[in-house]
């Protein structure tokens, strides 16, 4: 029996020098407990969570993580079929992994766009999609994609009260109001200049005539978009575009598109 103590006060005390790595203090002569990824909700529903967040620590949690009895948590709970919920809970004495328990689990809804890539390129530039909801950018664990012979088809899920979803590749975007049905997406159109600042900014290295040149094409092509545009945005562009030193053909050039962009 001695030797069985002692045996177990050794691999408690390991198993603690493990987990304190994590910043989790484990006393090796007190009881502790992982957490389930089962959480059940009050009303009896059950669901299996993709991730699970220390809030306090802002750390992972994962089913080998161990916590002694009577720890306070503070939960972040994400999962691929209802909403994130936050759970406060207090880590009880018992056998096997503790069941964590949340006020409601609310189910998402499925949305679909179909897509001819999965990808935009813009001047040699790789951009890929990305979603958003009431402004927030949709999380990855909460899009799926797969190959179609049309083309690549998202699934989102997003909550039953979401009115628009607005995808985003580079600086285009485009709002779409949701729907049970599958949306196609051909193009998108509109321009967030903010971005497109940044996208210039990547292709500095090819030189200020290259980038005059194709504000000057992007300019004329784009005026119906530009012209919904926020004030200051137009005015961060114009500013950009002046902070180039340019040959006297150039400034001519660009003092052209700045006569365009101040008419807006």
């Amino acid at each position: 029996m001695r030797y069985f103590i002692i045996l177990f006060v050794i691999i408690s005390s390991v198993i603690a020098d493990e987990v304190s790595e994590m910043q989790y203090v484990i006393h090796p002569h007190k009881p502790f407990r992982s957490l389930s990824f089962s959480i059940i909700d009050s009303l009896g529903n059950k669901a299996d969570a993709f991730e699970i967040i220390d809030e306090n620590l802002k750390k992972n949690i994962t089913g080998k993580t161990l916590f002694s009895i009577g720890v306070e948590l503070d939960l972040k709970i994400r999962f691929t079929k209802y909403e994130t919920v936050n759970s406060n809970i207090v880590v009880q004495p018992g056998i096997g992994p503790m069941l964590i328990q949340c006020d409601k689990l609310t189910r998402l809804r499925k949305q679909h766009f179909l897509i001819a890539k999965d990808y935009h390129i813009v001047d040699g530039v790789k951009y890929p999609y990305e979603f958003f909801v009431e402004k927030q950018i949709l999380e990855k664990h909460l899009i799926s994609k797969k190959k179609t012979k049309k083309g690549t088809l998202y699934t989102l899920s997003v909550s039953r009260f979401a009115s628009k979803i607005k995808i985003s590749s580079g600086f285009y975007f485009e709002r779409y109001h949701t729907t049970s049905r599958t949306r196609n997406v051909y193009k998108i159109k509109n321009i967030n200049v903010i971005k497109f600042i940044a996208h210039l900014k990547s292709l500095e290295n090819r030189g200020a005539f290259y980038i005059i040149n194709k504000v000057s094409r992007f300019v004329r092509s784009h005026q119906s978009y530009l012209k919904r545009s926020r004030s200051q945005d137009i005015e961060a562009l114009i500013e950009y575009l002046l902070s180039f030193d340019l040959s006297t053909r150039s400034s001519m050039q660009l003092e052209n598109i700045l006569i365009e962009l101040e008419s807006f």
